[in-house]
């Protein structure tokens, strides 16, 4: 329950010819974690296998086959085939010819799509030209002309004509669309200047005559449309052929991108491989109860020839010398996957460590209880977990973490109401139900001391809870000098302990004897002061302190000013918990204070209920969010900070890649469907 699953050690030694065979039994068996067996070698007695040009080539090919199968809609689909797989230069072959006839077909549709955008374009140009029944060519033949199109407003279409006088011949035609004048002009070339003067003083604004035709506007936008109509029927075609295309070879592009994904992901676990010959070494790390099936899949796949060797970690050198760390996998319990994604958001526990996400579980559901105590707002947030849980959408489905979470949570807030009397924010509700007024035993907002004495008494159990783990994982390890004399360790929880003992008697009984405070504080500290020396002593060393004396002096004593500040400043925090929860049930309060002052006013009935709801809503979210956020601080930074290292390694075992199947794994079990 509180270590982690227990691990071995495997090394496997296959022939050349058995390598692929075996490789695939273990992906295909995931529980394998591989580790680099030519680093671990003793005295390099292996090599390492170098896969990265096949790696390169089966990555590129991954990628053209999945985007071919993305850009020929077809559909993707869990692929098993009995047949053997195609070998790798036939489905090189074939994926790149169904590429370029893809291209191909994407080419044109693109060369076609942009020639009806310039055409439109053309198009749109010509609707301005007001002249509709005149043809550009005629215009544009009038070498000994200056012509000049564009539009004036009405106002200034007299001005511009007086303007012009005899100079020019000036055309108009008034466009509702624009509410101006479109106008042509013509002059000689002789006078262009002047005429080009007399229409800018009159606000003219030149547009460009669309060089592209010849013909009458009229008659041009006949033939683009015609044009129009021919490309989207071309399109419609070579989108067909794409379609055929993806019918034609759909189901061996699926088959060759599941045959190409497992290669790759062989090929990279290949890489960690070790090589002596023709004899290849697979090592790695398993849990204890695949030892019988690790041995079963390598004899199959080799004909019986595979050999597989077993290591505990305390059998394995590298272990030992802590050159290398033990994997850590989970425990399977699925109720308490949210918690342990909590333990690895800190950091990865360490093999011989505690693992600590029942604890974790135990106190964060207790601690948010306390803070969010409602039962009311409690059923709420047990409801939404509960729906979370049961709901058969994907993507409520990827949230069911979270519902565990929030169904421990909204329980635990419940029971804290029913101690506080409070449903929905409403006190004396709770006391008034037979059987249950006998639960009620605090209302936040009147019992303040004893919500602050609780708040404390709950931090100095987390923190204890935190250093004994500190040493339970001490002892384990073999470092017993650290267990013992160190801020976190047998000195630390005397001095912790007879600190809050002392305190508590001198409240009490209003009198402490001065050999307990001797014995209780001023010793541990003295021997925390000097556990350098003492280490030096129990480790038989010549020199009891590596450093200079002043150096030594100084060192020990920020370490003692950091033992007095850290547990009392760690036991302080805590009182946040009472805060928290006086803060809950005031702003719960203020809620329904704003909901009675309206009380007189029309439709106050309907404007205070909505005031309570949105109120309780509001409370629900933002109280809930920021209570969790204390509890997981609180974890962090009060408990985990007292044993938790945080950086070990995860369990991540090699699955074969498949289009269905990706190969990923983070030490935390995968949740069962049910």
């Amino acid at each position: 329950m509180f270590r982690p699953v227990e691990m071995i050690k495997v090394h496997v030694l296959v022939l050349e010819k058995y390598l692929d065979a075996v490789t695939r039994a273990l992906g295909e068996s995931g529980f394998v974690h591989l580790v680099d067996a030519a680093a671990e070698s003793r005295e390099g007695l292996l090599g390492g296998v170098d896969r990265e040009k096949d790696i390169r080539e089966l990555e590129r090919l991954c990628r053209i086959c999945d985007a071919l199968i993305d850009s020929l809609s077809v559909r993707r689909r869990p692929f098993k085939t009995e047949t053997p797989p195609e070998p790798l230069a036939q489905a090189r072959t074939f994926i790149e010819q169904v590429q370029a006839d893809f291209e191909a077909e994407d080419d044109a549709i693109n060369d076609l799509i942009n020639e009806s955008g310039a055409l439109v374009q053309q198009a749109a140009r010509l609707e301005l030209y007001p002249f509709r029944r005149i043809r550009l060519e005629a215009l544009k033949d009038l070498h000994h002309l200056y012509m000049a199109t564009g539009r004036l407003a009405p106002r200034a279409l007299s001005e511009a004509a007086l303007a012009l006088e005899d100079r020019a011949l000036l055309l108009h035609d008034y466009d509702e669309s624009i509410k101006q004048e479109r106008v042509l002009v013509l002059s000689s070339r002789r006078s262009r200047w002047a005429v080009e003067s007399a229409l800018k003083k009159a606000g003219f604004e030149p547009e460009e005559l669309p060089v592209e035709f010849d013909a009458s506007p009229d008659e041009e936008k006949e033939r683009v449309q015609g044009r129009l109509n021919e490309i989207r029927r071309a399109v419609e075609e070579h989108r067909r052929h794409v379609l055929q295309l993806g019918q034609r070879h759909g189901k061996r592009l699926t088959a060759l991108y599941t045959q190409l994904s497992e290669a790759l992901s062989m090929a990279r676990a290949q890489q960690q491989f070790g090589k002596a010959a023709r004899i290849y070494c697979i090592s790695g790390w398993a849990p204890r109860d695949a030892e019988a099936d690790a041995r079963r899949r390598v004899a199959g796949a080799s004909d019986g020839t595979g050999i597989v060797e077993v290591l505990t970690p305390k059998e394995d050198e590298r272990v030992r010398r802590g050159e290398v760390q033990v994997p850590v996998k989970f425990p399977s319990i699925r109720a308490l996957r949210p918690f342990q994604k909590l333990v690895t958001a800190y950091g990865p526990p360490r093999y011989e460590e505690v693992e600590p996400s029942l604890f974790l579980a135990l106190s964060f559901v207790l601690m948010f209880g306390m803070m969010f105590g409602d039962v009311g707002q409690g059923l709420v947030v047990l409801a939404l977990g509960a729906y979370f849980l049961r709901s058969t959408r994907p993507a409520i489905r990827r949230l069911r973490d979270v519902g565990y979470l929030l169904l421990f949570c909204g329980g635990s807030a419940v029971v804290f109401g029913v101690l506080y009397d409070s449903f929905f924010g409403r006190e004396e509700i709770i006391s008034r139900i037979p059987g249950l007024d006998r639960f009620v035993l605090v209302h936040p907002l009147q019992n303040v001391m004893i919500l602050f004495k609780t708040a404390v008494v709950v931090g100095v159990v987390l923190i204890s809870a935190g250093v004994l783990i500190n040493i339970v994982n001490k002892f384990r390890a073999g470092h017993y000098f650290e267990g013992v004399f160190d801020k976190f360790g047998v000195i630390g929880i005397v001095f912790y302990w007879g600190s809050l003992g002392l305190g508590l008697k001198a409240a009490m009984a209003n009198r402490i004897h001065g050999y307990e405070v001797w014995l209780f504080i001023v010793l541990p500290l003295a021997l925390l002061f000097l556990h350098k020396p003492l280490e030096g002593i129990v480790r038989h060393r010549k020199r009891l302190i590596e450093e200079d004396w002043l150096g030594f002096l100084l060192g020990s004593s920020i370490e003692v000013m950091e033992t007095l500040t850290t547990f009392l400043g760690n036991t302080v925090s805590f009182v946040r918990l009472a805060g928290f929860a006086l803060a809950h049930a005031a702003l719960c309060m203020a809620v329904y204070s704003l909901a009675d002052m309206l009380r007189g006013v029309p439709g106050s009935g309907l404007w205070g209920g909505l005031i309570i709801l949105a109120g309780n809503v509001f409370v629900i979210l933002l109280e809930g969010m920021v209570v969790a956020i204390q509890g997981i601080r609180l974890e962090y930074y009060e408990f985990f900070s007292k044993f938790f290292s945080g950086d070990g390694v995860l369990y991540a075992p090699f699955r074969l890649r498949t289009a269905s199947g990706p190969q990923t794994d983070s030490g935390i079990p995968e949740e069962t469907q049910g």
